[in-house]
């Protein structure tokens, strides 16, 4: 199938609205849940897969002032589940693997990677439920599995730790 010069262009559009729609309508409680994270301390840090349109429009998302750093595959040149890119986000945030806990849906294998760098690793289908054969996959790469943002701070703030001492939100 051939593609013509406005299609292409349509394609970009349409891809990029998108891109922008889904940015700017972040849901309202990931956004709550995040800020209460900072407020408690915590650094917090995006590791995502994406190329140079999925991140055009960052800087304008309310997702942009909850995170202390994102990390974009393409500027960083390296895709999860790459250990390199959790270990380049710890050194960012200036924490041990001991301090880290990362929270996935388990796209491109990224709760295997995360814990190949010795994070702690939540998987989350708040969002998106998954085909049972693959849930049951994912829950072997996981040490926790949520299925609602507001089971987070049990697990955050109980279950894997406390930041210790030296640790400097």
């Amino acid at each position: 199938m051939r593609v013509n010069p406005f299609q292409k262009k349509e394609l970009l559009r349409q891809r990029k609205a998108r891109m922008r729609h889904a940015l700017m309508n972040v849901d309202g409680r990931i956004l709550e849940m995040l800020e209460r994270l900072k407020l408690s301390g915590w650094k917090l840090c995006l590791i995502s897969n994406a190329d140079v349109i999925d991140c055009m429009y960052w800087k304008e998302s309310p997702l942009f002032s909850c995170f202390d750093k994102a990390l974009f595959s393409c500027r960083e040149r390296l895709l999860k589940p790459d250990v390199r890119i959790y270990q380049r986000a710890m050194q960012y945030m200036n924490c041990t693997p001991e301090q880290s806990i990362f929270i996935g849906d388990g796209g491109s294998d990224e709760l295997r990677g995360a814990e190949n760098a010795g994070m702690k690793t939540v998987f989350t289908e708040y969002l998106e439920r998954k085909p049972e054969e693959r849930r049951r996959e994912l829950m072997k790469e996981a040490d926790w599995h949520i299925t609602d943002i507001a089971e987070l701070p049990g697990i955050v703030g109980e279950k894997i730790f406390s930041p210790g001492p030296g640790f400097e939100p």
